[in-house]
């Protein structure tokens, strides 16, 4: 919808161009008529030219978009998923996951350890006769030792099944994250989309609108209209450019949003333009096809599910120290005395053994262990169970929303069609002198704001489609095939 000229008035107010003045009429000689003058500051004024002129002046005059070289949907996933700070953060989380059922994995193994120790000394021995006898008192020692947990109570295997339950939260925290980035992303790429194609739109607008200034300029000055009809038109247009200048910053806002959710550093969003257009690739469908992918795919629930698992093998370990402990042990080693030159050894010993543990009484911390254990593994899957109830319910919320958005779409293109018809017949009839400017004017704007219309229509089904793959569980990795986000 167009602005009035109180409205054009207010845009320049906005725009700090009537400070604390006010806007007057006076009279003028000619055809000059009325002329308008806006005080700025007091003491000084803008004539209505001057305003005008101000006002239409357009950020990026000549400027066109080219988005020919512009990212595809593809493009971006794939960058993306490669560079994305948050992407990268959970991947090397879940490798450190990794590393621990590795550390977990050596409870099944023997430990075997090797001991050495060699002592050099020297003296004399005086005997009761006198006699000085040398003292060597040099001495070596060797040893291979090893010892294997056969059985902890299940402890081992716990713990080994605890790193394997984080490992898989961790893939679903990562899958979380990357569904999350899907989001963000394909949301801010078709945000992209909608300024490029809005500003085209807009620049259509203010050609259009400043044709019709001319061409009223021309019928003002050959008298064939009255003053108020000029401004009009050219208060409309200036309007228009001042829609126009504020989608450009719109733009750029969302270039560098864009930029960062690729991974990019600041200040490298300037070349930042998408080649896809606006996309409704696909119906909501199946409200009960899409729960059931929900309840088998989507991440957040896999990452609370896991956390019970996390919780159940926790328990695991605590029921351990119920059970024995029992362990074998192995010894060889030998030692001797005398100079360090080799000599057979003077003494050797082997042994094997088998050692059995059971704690009898720890005051009771075993059970509360045990307990507490049990505890963690219902709330974690309470907690599993609540998160689904809230998945399929949001999913249920933006299903409707899809379809809503997505069932608007036809009634839009309908209004641009019955639009532009009507502004070309009222427009003919206008040049033929059958209509008047207001109902010309009226067709215009209502042509233009049903193609506004159309086209934030077609951007908040292309949003609702995201946020309905993104409740389902949707990742980036899987969305990065689809022909538009």
């Amino acid at each position: 919808m167009r602005p009035s000229n109180k409205a054009f008035l207010a845009v320049l107010c906005a725009a700090g161009l009537c400070g604390t003045g006010s806007w007057a009429a006076s009279k003028g000689s000619g055809n000059s008529g009325t002329e308008l003058t806006a005080s700025v500051i007091p003491g000084s004024s803008l004539t209505w030219a001057q305003a005008v002129s101000i006002a239409f002046e357009i950020d990026h005059p000549g400027e066109t978009i080219d988005a020919s070289g512009g990212l595809t949907w593809a493009q971006a996933a794939e960058e993306a998923l490669k560079n994305n700070p948050s992407l990268r953060e959970a991947r090397l989380f879940v490798q450190q996951g990794e590393e621990g059922v590795s550390i977990a994995d050596t409870g099944f193994l023997p430990t075997i350890t090797a001991n050495a120790n060699a002592t050099r000394g020297g003296g004399q021995t005086q005997q009761a006769n006198g006699t000085l006898l040398d003292n060597t008192p040099n001495s070596y020692s060797g040893s291979l030792n090893g010892t294997w947990n056969l059985f902890n109570g299940f402890a081992t295997i716990g713990t080994r099944a605890e790193g394997v339950a984080t490992v898989r939260e961790r893939q679903a925290a990562y899958e979380q994250a990357s569904a999350a980035l899907y989001l963000s992303l394909g949301q801010a790429f078709n945000q992209l989309a909608y300024d490029q194609a809005n500003i085209a739109l807009l620049q259509d607008v203010v050609d259009r609108y400043h044709a019709d200034t001319l061409y009223q300029e021309q019928e003002f000055k050959a008298g064939l209209t009255a003053l108020w009809t000029y401004e009009k038109s050219e208060s409309d247009e200036a309007g228009e450019v001042w829609q126009l200048n504020q989608q450009r910053y719109s733009l750029q806002a969302d270039q560098q949003g864009l930029a960062v959710l690729l991974g990019r550093k600041p200040g490298a969003s300037e070349d930042v333009y998408v080649s896809a257009p606006l996309t409704v690739s696909a119906e909501a469908g199946d409200y009960a096809a899409a729960e059931e992918a929900l309840v088998k795919t989507n991440p957040t629930l896999a990452y609370y599910r896991h956390a019970a698992d996390v919780a159940d093998a926790a328990l695991w370990v605590a029921e351990g120290t119920r059970y024995p402990s029992v362990g074998a042990t192995a010894n060889l080693g030998e030692s001797g005395t005398g100079a360090f030159e080799y000599n057979p050894p003077q003494d050797w010993q082997w042994s094997v053994g088998l050692n059995v543990s059971y704690e009898i009484f720890g005051g009771g911390a075993q059970e509360a262990a045990v307990t507490q254990a049990r505890l963690a593994l219902r709330q974690a899957q309470t907690a599993a169970e609540d998160q689904e109830h809230q998945l399929k319910a949001a999913l249920y919320r933006q299903w409707l929303a899809y379809l809503s958005d997505a069932r608007r779409l036809p009634s839009a293109a309908m209004a641009v069609q019955a639009g532009e018809d009507r502004y070309e017949t009222v427009g003919a009839l206008y040049q033929a002198g059958r209509e008047q400017y207001l109902d010309y004017e009226q067709a215009e704007s209502i042509y233009s704001s049903a193609q506004t219309q159309e086209l934030s229509a077609l951007l908040a089904a292309a949003q609702s489609q995201i946020s309905f793959r993104n409740a389902v569980g949707v990742t980036l990795e899987q969305a990065a095939h689809y022909p538009a986000p």
